[in-house]
């Protein structure tokens, strides 16, 4: 990539999927828009949110030169190409014997040896050959690589007018690495791992036919097919500090205002194998003929395309209880730029026992020991008015309309956890002994109420935060849950493209240039996941029973033809006799078929102004199709807290590329280049990338933006003075967001989203009421009296739930026409089932009305300052400013020294937020400077050397609101090349 960092007009740009390497503003579109060939054949991803451009797999001493070609290339290379076009031609087509042997070693115990050799074996057979092999470790800790790429060819010329050639490639690498670290832990360490590691075992080959005729001096007809196919083997251990679990929507009750909290669990690992797969086939055509005395060329060609990616990738947790795993991680409402080292006042993680003696702590204040011993601890913490209300004798009531009650409960929670509950609560005594009554749930009900079903001792050394558990022996300690998710991708993406391009002479001086291509595109295939918690348990214990049931209504990817409370029986039954058995949370599957008809066009002139100089304007009419992967988005649901896949509904991008330039010599010593573009995008495909190098918690999201501009300059210089050469060159790009109605596009999808989202609360509600009915029924009510609460009971609930009527009405209602309704009750019975259908009603409508107004909150969070791409933005990885400047100087006959320098202005990146919200983060300029030299002991053999990043220059290839990739700071090579 050496070679690229150093180009005047090209910028490395690196994505979360690998290093990318850009042109006019691409950006983290580069692969969209940027089409890189070897010997014509593409080698460009169309996976987008995995896909890598293997710049490795190309041996070095295979190269012969590298085209840059800056702005559209539409008409000859088709879709991808609006930013330009990089061609690496090898020397699979040199007839000359030739032979090098180039070694080296750097830091980091890099070492690196090459050979390249080309044989003309007769007049009419030439064949050659590149080996390479690299072994190192990378800049950080824990990273290491070694690779053998293998290149050959063999050339036929049959005799003047035909000519064949043979060609292939193999490529095979092993890396470990990691991926983006904390700032917080780089800034003490810039070697700092990040929480994965991963290792990737990538093969690469390539086999490839080329023919050419040549039936008179002006007509070539030329003819290839070429296949390629990249295979990655992917094992990583993913040990992040946090890892968010489901069951967000159940805690609001504990939440305080201001703040949200989540359920986590911390050090949670998981593990991750699979493989991707890319196969590329490529069959082309082409005719060119010469007119005017080889001055005009008219081609017309053909291009076939068949691009595959197949994918699959398996996630294993480790096994994880809610009891010894799960925690609270309470942060203030919408922050996300904080590590756990720099949480502020009243955020951090709590664990169960502070959770457990919030809930002790709630349910006893009215307790005169509690309330006084608590009122003394919330007075300081509290507003002043709370505090007037508790000196006039309010009592502990007193600060519960305080606006930060829960998080000052929360604190308490810290502090009270080791009191004993003898010194917090009195005690009813039953035969001497001190104690509660219990439901057989483990709740503390009345001495006298119908649900006391037994007395509990409560020991004198008993503390608060082993109240509950004390209560509930049946705590289900053993009850573990592992999560699975089986994901898998099969696209397929067929083009047949045919074009036609002209350079007329009108005169001497002045050529038209114009070209006209029709692309068919057509995309086919699958993406699948399934989401399995695999469970060990006791399965005499109720509780067990209890948290299935809890799964089991989270779940939508069940057999649905089982009733609810057998599916419960079937889960407990496999528990009995194997000692495990699992729920399929999920299970889905998106079929992608779709066509696509585009044509684009160019049209164009250059002016000879003398015999050196060349005056050039363009417009080109360009297409992007999107990509097969970037038609589904996957991210965190943001209410549930787990990974989902979304429909993109992403649109066709559409380009107006306008350029005009000068290039020419001044002198004989100077050569230059000046050029202005401007490029103007209808429906630009934006990429959010969040934890991209970990393939266990990645997500993304693909944006249209309505519309996008992209307006630059670029100036290039060479100056040869006897044996000091200068290179100097500047790009300037303004890419920014013209036009972005991105919010009415995302009102009109939080909508549908939050409907669909209240059918699945209200569906999960019915199977409350089935678990209520069929397998509680607490109240042992026959058959009969059950069809009965079924019948009238439901839709009281559901219209309660839709505001239909009261909570109120709904348990006058309940009192007045449906408990008259029952048979053989006797009155302490009825009121009984009076009282739960009550509190269900209750409950049921007080959630719901909370989880609609929670879930349409978070969902509309896209409406804060920055939460998304606005009208004005730059675009995402796309610097402003590239400028480089080199010198070579000749000191003697043998020995030659020089240096690069190169600048990177600022630029900013952009990350999932809450599901439509986007985070943005401002990375700084950087510059960097590199030092090389060479000395020729002969005409065969030279020594090389260099310093890279001389000044030992800090900066990050990439980086987000949390995280970074640091670049190598000072680093140094040297080795030797003979030619033979």
């Amino acid at each position: 990539m050496e070679i690229f960092e150093d180009s005047p007009l090209t910028i490395v740009t690196h994505t979360p999927a690998g290093s990318v390497v850009a042109l006019r503003g691409s950006g983290e579109k580069t692969i969209m828009r940027v089409k890189v060939l070897v010997d014509g054949n593409s080698m460009t991803s169309i996976d987008e949110s995995m896909g890598v451009i293997p710049f490795n797999a190309i041996p070095t001493g295979s190269i012969k030169r590298i085209e840059i070609i800056p702005g559209g290339g539409i008409t000859l290379y088709g879709s991808g190409t609006a930013s330009g076009v990089i061609n690496i031609v090898t020397k699979m087509g040199e007839a000359k014997d030739y032979g090098s042997l180039n070694i080296s070693a750097g830091s980091f115990d890099t070492y690196k040896a090459e050979v390249s050799k080309g044989i003309r074996i007769n007049p009419h057979l030439f064949t050659n050959i590149s080996v390479e092999a690299k072994k190192g470790k990378g800049y950080r800790e824990l990273e290491e690589e070694e690779r053998v790429n293998v290149m050959g060819g063999l050339n036929i010329d049959i005799n003047p007018r035909h000519r064949m050639r043979f060609s292939g490639s193999y490529f095979h690498e092993n890396s470990e690495g990691t991926n983006e670290a904390f700032l917080s832990e780089i800034k003490k360490n810039r070697k700092h791992p990040g929480d994965t590691l991963a290792n990737t075992k990538s093969k690469r080959y390539t086999a490839g036919i080329d023919y050419e005729y040549i039936p008179t001096e002006n007509l070539t007809f030329t003819a290839g097919v070429n296949e390629s196919k990249l295979t990655r083997d992917i094992k990583a251990d993913a040990h992040p500090r946090l890892v968010f679990l489901p069951g967000g929507k159940f805690l609001s009750f504990f939440t305080p205002n201001g703040y949200a909290l989540d359920p986590v669990a911390e050090n949670f690992s998981s593990e991750l194998k699979g493989s991707i797969e890319e196969e590329i086939k490529n069959v082309k055509w082409k005719t060119e003929y010469r007119y005017k005395n080889n001055q005009g060329k008219l081609t017309l060609g053909m291009d076939y395309s068949d691009h595959r990616i197949r994918r699959e990738l398996d996630i294993q947790s480790e096994p994880f209880s809610h009891e010894n795993h799960m925690k609270f991680l309470i942060t203030k409402k919408g922050r996300r730029d904080f590590s756990l080292e720099e949480l502020k006042e009243g955020e951090r993680i709590y664990g169960s026992s502070e959770f457990s003696t919030f809930n002790f702590l709630m349910n006893n204040m009215k307790e005169a020991k509690t309330g006084d011993l608590l009122g003394k601890f919330l007075y300081p913490l509290s507003s002043k008015e709370s505090q007037e209300k508790y000196d006039k004798g309010g009592g502990i009531s007193s600060f519960r309309t305080d606006e930060n009650f829960k998080l000052n409960l929360w604190k308490a929670g810290v502090v009270f956890q080791d009191y004993k509950v003898h010194d917090l609560m009195n005690f009813v005594e039953k035969d001497g002994k001190k104690g509660v009554w219990v439901n057989k749930q483990g709740q503390i009900v009345a001495p006298e109420s119908y649900w006391a079903t037994k007395f509990v001792e409560i020991p004198e050394d008993l503390k608060v935060k082993d109240f509950y558990s004390y209560l509930s022996p049946e705590a289900p300690a053993d009850f573990k849950m592992a999560n699975f998710v089986n994901s898998k991708v099969d696209v397929k993406k067929t083009t047949n493209s045919f074009y036609l391009h002209n350079s007329y002479p009108v005169t001497e001086r002045f050529n038209i240039n114009a070209g006209l291509r029709y692309e068919k595109a057509k995309y086919k295939g699958h993406r699948e996941s399934e989401v399995i918690l695999h469970i060990t348990g006791n399965p005499e214990l109720e509780s067990t029973s209890n948290y299935l049931m809890g799964y089991l209504n989270l779940s939508t990817g069940e057999d649905n033809l089982l009733r609810y409370f057998e599916k419960v029986g079937q889960k407990l039954e496999e528990l009995k006799k194997d000692g495990k058995t699992q729920i399929v949370m999920s299970k889905l599957r998106k079929e992608v078929k779709k066509e696509e008809d585009n044509l684009g066009g160019e049209i164009g002139f250059d002016y000879k102004i003398n015999d050196t100089d060349v005056v050039y304007a363009k417009y080109e009419r360009a297409f992007n199709t999107p990509l097969p992967n970037q038609l589904t988005n996957k991210s965190i649901h943001p209410v549930h807290k787990v990974k989902m896949y979304w429909e993109s509904g992403l649109q066709t991008e559409k380009m107006n590329n306008f350029e005009i330039g000068i290039r020419g010599t001044i002198g004989n010593n100077i050569t230059y280049g000046v050029s202005g573009f401007l490029s103007n995008t209808q429906d630009e495909i934006i990429t959010i990338v969040k934890d991209g190098n970990s393939h266990a918690t990645r997500e993304w999201r693909f944006i249209n933006l309505d519309k996008t501009q992209r307006i630059g300059l670029e100036l290039q210089s060479e100056q040869m003075f006897d044996k000091l050469k200068l290179r100097e060159s500047i790009t300037y790009v303004e890419p920014k967001v013209v036009l972005n109605r991105y919010e009415e596009k995302v009102k009109k999808i939080v909508e549908e989203r939050v409907r669909e989202e209240k059918i699945a609360y209200r569906n999960g509600t019915e199977k409350h009421l089935d678990i209520y009915f069929d397998i509680q029924n607490p109240q042992s009510l026959s058959k009969e009296n059950i069809d009965i609460l079924k019948e009238n009971y439901k839709q009281l609930v559901y219209d309660t739930m839709d505001e239909k009527i009261t909570i109120p009405e709904a348990q006058q209602k309940i009192k007045d026409v449906i408990i008259p309704k029952l048979q053989g009750l006797d009155e302490k019975k009825k009121n009984a089932v009076q009282a739960e259908l009550g509190a269900f009603v209750y409950s049921a409508a007080r959630n719901y009305q909370e989880y609609t107004t929670s879930l349409e909150e978070v969902y509309s969070e896209f409406n804060g300052a920055g939460s998304n791409i606005q009208k004005g933005d730059r675009i995402p990885l796309a610097p402003k400013v590239k400028a480089t400047f080199g010198a070579d100087y000749q000191i003697t006959n043998s020995l030659k020294l020089g240096m690069n320098t190169t600048y990177i202005s600022s630029y900013i990146t952009a990350e999932p937020d809450r599901i439509y919200s986007i985070v943005k983060t401002k990375v700084p300029s950087h510059w960097v400077a590199d030092f090389y030299g060479t000395y020729e002991l002969n005409d065969n053999f030279s020594l090389k050397f260099g310093v890279n990043n001389v000044f030992n220059h800090k900066y990050y290839l990439r980086q987000d609101s949390k995280t970074a990739l640091p670049a190598a700071g000072r680093t140094y090579s040297a080795g030797f090349s003979y030619r033979f």
